[in-house]
């Protein structure tokens, strides 16, 4: 009887052939502004924002003035942690300031405070402001967000940059030629809080709605635009984009456009700087409703419209 054969060592460089070919790998599909929203638990018109600011990476396949967007999940996920996580950074230039026991340290930055609210420990950014009833000079707060939230002292300062704060409530002058943006800081301190038809003061809720329309409708889109080249078809046709691609309803478009108006208004009324109002000539939609409401007179109501 033969005796078995013995094995014979297995060449480590030879790769067994597999009877069956490995499947590629599939591709990440691409998804629209909708299924990123509800991934990122976030609006769609939050989504397009994040896409315009350059916060998320966006992929716009059609459409010249009216971008159409698909998206990688991945990478977006990406984007959206990179965006929150770099809030935490603080820009090796930017200067720390008094932490309250000297608050008049810095009259020209502004300083900040920890304050005890309902909700927890704060971070209010502080600054003087005259106060019209006296004319003296007192402290003004604004809540950045809780500390648990936004983090130590490098953070708050992170975040008193991204808001403007310093422009928009320390007195700058406007000169040379100003953005759009340098505009809006003026309005923003000085003439949002009044009303432009009697000078009363703005209601809490009406000054937070013009706040939100600039700071995430309008400077998204204007910030760094020379204000003096912002032309009336431009205007119009971001605003027909607000409403086709981003969903905003007519009334809201309507109440952005009148919001644009008032900054032009206010800074050459009060000669901050002489620029035309290019609103003048931006015509949009008032509303939904694609005809007025017709409405039935009685037979004496009218006979009084026609004797008058």
């Amino acid at each position: 009887m033969a005796a078995p054969r013995a094995a014979q060592p297995r060449d480590s460089s030879i790769t067994p052939v597999s009877n069956q070919s490995e499947a590629p790998a599939q591709p990440e599909r691409f998804v629209d502004a909708k299924a990123v929203g509800a991934f990122l638990s976030i609006s769609r018109a939050d989504v397009l924002r994040l896409t315009r600011q350059s916060k998320i990476r966006g992929y716009a396949y059609k459409g010249y003035l009216r971008h159409v967007y698909r998206y990688r999940l991945s990478e977006v996920a990406e984007d959206f942690a990179h965006s929150l996580t770099s809030r935490r950074v603080q820009s090796p230039q930017q200067p720390l300031c008094a932490r309250g026991e000297n608050p008049m340290a810095n009259e020209v930055r502004g300083w900040l405070r920890q304050r005890k609210r309902a909700d927890g420990m704060t971070w209010l950014w502080c600054y003087q402001r005259l106060r019209p009833s006296d004319g003296k000079m007192v402290e003004n707060s604004i809540p950045l967000g809780m500390v648990a939230e936004i983090g130590d002292e490098s953070a708050a300062w992170f975040e008193v940059g991204e808001l403007r704060l310093v422009e928009k409530y320390i007195s700058q002058p406007i000169s040379g030629k100003p953005t759009f943006s340098e505009l809006c800081d003026a309005y923003v301190r000085d003439g949002l809080p009044f009303r432009k038809k009697d000078g009363r003061r703005k209601g809490k809720g009406t000054i937070e709605t013009y706040q939100y329309h600039i700071n995430n409708l309008i400077l998204p889109r204007w910030d760094n635009v020379i204000a003096e080249d912002m032309k009336p078809l431009a205007i119009r046709n971001w605003l027909y984009d607000l409403h086709d691609g981003d969903d905003y309803r007519w009334e809201t478009c309507s109440k952005t456009a009148g919001i644009m108006s008032l900054v032009f208004d206010f800074v050459d009324h009060n000669e901050l700087y002489s620029i035309r109002n290019p609103m003048d000539k931006v015509v949009i939609p008032p509303s939904e409703e694609e005809h007025a409401e017709v409405k039935l007179l009685s037979r004496d109501l009218l006979v009084s419209h026609l004797k008058f």
